[in-house]
């Protein structure tokens, strides 16, 4: 099968996005989805929180529309795998950006760092755009979470679904195909836990007119979507209650061993010779931290069907060196490959993203403009200042610099205290250094602190880098080192780019910069006793700033 290239973002239905991605090695697939409508953009369930997931989804996000365009977020419970995202990208949406939750799960979205508000919708609220356009909520309790809604938009007749008539599929593929329903169905009788519930979302979504559901996992569904919308009539819900009724017999649990063990091998696609329930477990944490709890529901079932209890739900005991967990960094890893392939990719141009995902890539060596950018004189002036008031103006001051770096097509790699460590494309050098050269005169416009400005172009490393209990995504190398020593070059105002770096420039762009900018030779040293860098040193002339 033919995967898709989840690079790029996907149009399921005019105006409206798909800006996820999939995880094969774990069978798992997150859906966010963006709906553009004139001037108005609403992000739906936006995403985990790692720093690969952040910037796979701007990157996509950004060929649709520039950021500070969209400014609704709409979860539809509280789940990290849809909320967690959101405190790294918020300071780069449109200033006035909310988070529409339903008032159960407003309860516990801000505790993950989220500043920006927070309205709770109640069951029938509808979020008017602009064009009159209406985005209407529908509350669906217990389906899976208490404080758990649903969005349906009439203009496109698409129901945005949340964990309704989500799955889990190592094949997966972006429309749902013949074996979908079945999987549909198997996630709502294992994930949720009363027939009550079903049926009241049956009678909720029933009457209304529906073309496509977008579900935030598992695959989309342009088809058939009467009988998704009846399985909620039909499911019966709460399989892991009636699993946990009486012990299963001895024979009962050989066939339940069996039984887990071909659906192992089915799933990971190799033979197993697991003997017991124990190895089983282990087999499946080698092969990834998804397929534990997968195999535990899938025993589950067949353990339902039976009338007994599930082996994995009871009955364990747990120790230092008898555990059986699977590692979850298997799942950042594999997600962290295809990120870098991604990069990769489009560096070299010669490998597909599966192809360069194949070599177990996890770091990867890119020709990248690296950017530092620092508060002039912040120290000394937070110290004649009240720490709300240091804070407040670190914080308006950071957040404009990075508006501006990310509408420059830049990605800010870490805060530093009181500034910024950011990068950008090599071929995209020209749009960095129009961007640097913005950020100071932003600065100046708002009369905040004067900030300086390094950059240089070259080699780096990207990758993850600490140990085990602490790992860091960033990037390394001599350009890294080089573009921080220019920024301690830079004085207030002013950006001091690499000779290297401005003779990159087209030379139409460097005489454009040389008629704007009073430009003076300098000079950096990375380390002691390394040779100096020549640079130059920009500096805003009085007309520019007029």
């Amino acid at each position: 099968m033919e995967r898709l290239d989840d690079t790029l973002p996907v149009e399921v239905a005019p105006g409206i996005w798909w800006v996820g991605f999939a995880d094969h090695e774990s069978g798992f697939s997150n859906n966010p989805y963006l709906l553009v409508d004139g001037d108005d953009a609403i992000l739906f369930a936006p995403g985990p929180g790692h720093a690969v997931f952040r910037d796979l989804i701007l990157d996509k996000l950004q060929q649709i529309v520039p950021l500070e365009r969209i400014r609704h977020l709409v979860v539809h419970h509280q789940d990290p795998d849809l909320c967690a995202m959101i405190p790294f990208i918020e300071g780069a949406l449109h200033p006035e950006v909310t988070v529409l939750a339903p008032p159960h799960a407003a309860l516990f979205v801000p505790y993950y760092g989220i500043r920006s508000p927070i309205l709770p919708v109640g069951d029938g609220d509808v979020l008017e755009l602009t064009s009159g356009r209406r985005i209407r909520f529908i509350h669906l309790p217990y389906v899976h979470f208490v404080g758990n809604m649903v969005s349906y938009d009439g203009t496109s007749r698409t129901l945005f679904s949340s964990d309704l008539f989500g799955g889990f599929a190592r094949d997966w593929e972006l429309w749902a195909g013949a074996g979908n329903l079945d999987s549909a169905r198997s996630f709502l009788e294992y994930y949720v836990d009363t027939t009550d519930a079903l049926r009241l979302a049956h009678s909720r979504l029933r009457t209304l007119a529906i073309d496509r559901i977008l579900p935030q996992h598992g695959s989309l569904i342009g088809h058939d979507v009467e009988k998704y919308v009846a399985l909620l009539a039909e499911a019966d819900a709460g399989v892991v209650l009636r699993s946990m009724s009486r012990a299963a017999t001895d024979e009962e649990l050989d066939r339940l061993l069996d039984k887990g063990r071909a659906w192992l091998e089915e799933w990971s696609g190799a033979p197993l010779r697991a003997t017991s329930f124990d190895e089983l477990l282990v087999a499946a944490a080698e092969v990834g931290v998804s397929a534990v709890p997968l195999l535990i529901e899938q025993v589950g079932k067949a353990a339902c069907s039976m009338g007994v209890s599930s082996p994995f739900e009871s009955g364990r005991v747990h120790k230092a060196g008898n555990l059986l967990p699977s590692s979850s960094r298997r799942t950042v890893l594999s997600m962290q490959r295809r990120a870098l392939a991604r990069r990769f990719g489009q560096q070299a141009g010669a490998l597909t993203t599966e192809e360069t995902t194949a070599t177990g890539l996890l770091s990867v060596q890119l020709d990248l403009a690296v950017v530092f950018i620092d508060i002039r004189g912040f120290t000394a002036w937070s110290e004649c200042h009240a720490p709300d008031e240091v804070i407040a103006q670190l914080n308006r001051q950071l957040e404009l610099t990075a508006r501006i770096i990310r509408a420059g097509g830049g990605r800010i790699n870490k805060l530093l205290g009181d500034g910024i460590f950011a990068y950008f494309p090599a071929r995209e050098l020209d749009r960095c250094v129009d961007t640097l050269l913005e950020i100071p005169l932003a600065i100046g416009r708002e009369k905040m602190l004067p900030m300086g400005v390094g950059c240089d172009v070259g080699r780096i490393v990207m990758g993850d880098v600490g140990e085990e209990s602490r790992l860091d995504f960033t990037l390394l190398g001599a350009t890294v080192n080089r573009a921080s020593r220019l920024c301690d070059t830079a004085g207030p105002g002013q950006a001091c780019l690499s000779r290297r770096a401005f003779d990159l420039l087209r030379p139409s762009h460097r005489d454009e910069i040389l008629s704007r900018w009073r430009a003076e030779h300098a000079s950096a040293q990375a380390k002691k006793n390394d040779p100096e860098i020549p640079a130059i040193r920009l500096e805003a002339t009085d007309r520019k700033e007029g």
